[in-house]
């Protein structure tokens, strides 16, 4: 509830639980670019390659420079 945002860098989960609840609260996602990942987000988070190390420090620093500071989320509401 109280995270800057979820990092999920699978290279092969299957349907990710702690995406779910990262859904759930509103949590800014940075999740490996597999096709798992893009279903169950439909576009929602920010994604970078398993083997582009790069991309993944670009979206962790584009998070840390937007961050306001401590937030605590409550569920967001189903649409």
């Amino acid at each position: 509830r109280s995270c800057i945002a979820l990092l999920n860098p699978s290279r092969f989960e299957g349907w990710s639980t702690t995406v779910e609840e990262a859904k759930s609260f509103g949590v800014p996602m940075i999740l490996s670019d597999i096709d798992v990942h893009r279903e169950q987000t439909a576009g929602a988070a920010r994604y970078f390659g398993v083997d582009d190390p790069a991309a993944l420090a670009d979206h962790l620093t584009q998070l840390s420079e937007h961050n306001r500071g401590p937030v605590i989320r409550n569920i967001v509401p189903h649409q």
